[in-house]
């Protein structure tokens, strides 16, 4: 039996990481919390969080980690994962052995399982994943008061899950996973009354696919699609933790960067972080990003606060949209140089009208 400042600690702890999981709506950052308060209050040997993804369940977090990355036997039962996906309820086996179903299951008894819990995790629509922990011993890693706070912790974090789930899904442009329009234009909002207020820098750049149209009439859209998929994962992969990326709509993106200058566009002047950025990103989508569609090109559009807009009565009265009409003006006099390249405000003017 539990000593009673054991029960103490152990209640001090699940009350301590359910208000932390609950106050975050980011999976990434709830999912480590989770697995680490599995461990501290059951004393397993394994905890896994799977949850279903691309129509399957997927081990999205698991401690201790896994010593073999590349192999392809999984680390937990698959007959207790699928019983409580089927059933929807809990299953708590304090000893396979005395438990008739369990002796006979081939997973259990492969790895040698002596104790074994698994819950789903549930939302308003149903299983979207399970809580799994497992020990090789009987009894010495779980027993009933155990059993209650792994039900209780798993109640909480399908709760936190949940709703971190749906805030993304509300936030992200469901094709490409990159945050929407509306969500890029909040943060852009958020990022310009920072910079105002610190008197930081600021940039913000527009990114076109030249002649997208030509792709979808000569290879199709669904090879469209999977190309709009290709360049939200380089963009995502080329930027800085920092950086925001979002998908402005059919074949354009956005990304802000907070913390970042332009130059002045004076003769000898250094080359500014966004130009930076922005030609690495223009080099790194001009590759063949889908099978059997030649390589793209893409434009881009560079606006920087304050450097763009010296006037102080400008910058002070300086909004969200007056940073993107100017990004869109350098987008378009990068089209009009052809294509294929990076333009600021200071370029713009020497690009010919149409």
């Amino acid at each position: 039996m539990d000593k009673p400042e054991q029960m103490i600690e152990d209640l001090r702890r699940l009350v301590s990481v359910t208000k932390v999981i609950t106050s975050s709506l980011s999976v990434d950052e709830q999912l480590p919390l989770i697995m680490d308060a599995v461990i501290a209050l059951t004393n397993a040997d394994k905890a896994m969080l799977l949850l279903f993804e691309n129509g399957r369940y997927e081990v999205r977090a698991e401690r201790p980690a896994p010593a073999d990355t590349k192999s392809s036997r999984p680390a937990y039962s698959t007959g207790v994962i699928n019983q409580v996906v089927e059933s929807g309820e809990p299953l708590f086996i304090l000893d396979t052995d005395l438990h008739a179903q369990m002796a006979r299951q081939v997973s259990v008894q492969a790895m040698q399982l002596r104790t074994v819990m698994c819950t789903p995790l549930r939302s308003r629509t149903g299983i979207f994943g399970v809580l799994y922990v497992h020990a090789s011993t009987p009894l010495l890693a779980f027993n009933e008061r155990k059993k209650e706070i792994f039900n209780s912790l798993s109640d909480y974090a399908s709760i936190a899950l949940d709703n971190a789930r749906l805030f993304t899904a509300s936030i992200s442009d469901p094709m490409t996973a990159l945050y929407n329009h509306s969500y890029g234009q909040r943060r852009l909002d958020e990022e310009l009354m920072r910079a105002k207020r610190h008197g930081r820098h600021l940039s913000f750049a527009l990114i076109d696919v030249d002649k997208f149209k030509a792709v979808n009439d000569s290879y199709g859209h669904r090879k469209g699609d999977a190309l709009i998929c290709g360049i939200a994962s380089a963009l995502r992969g080329s930027v800085r933790q920092t950086d925001i990326v979002a998908r402005y709509g059919g074949d354009e993106f956005a990304i802000i960067m907070p913390e970042t200058g332009g130059s002045t566009g004076a003769p000898g002047s250094e080359i500014s972080g966004s130009r930076i950025l922005a030609e690495r990103l223009r080099d790194k989508l001009n590759v063949e990003l889908v099978a059997g569609v030649p390589k793209i090109s893409a434009s881009i559009g560079i606006a920087c606060y304050p450097v763009d807009f010296p006037n102080e009565k400008e910058r002070e009265d300086l909004t969200p949209g007056d940073l993107v009409d100017r990004a869109d003006k350098a987008l378009y006099a990068a089209k009009r140089l052809g294509g294929n390249r990076v333009c600021d405000a200071h370029e713009q003017a020497a690009a010919p009208s149409n």
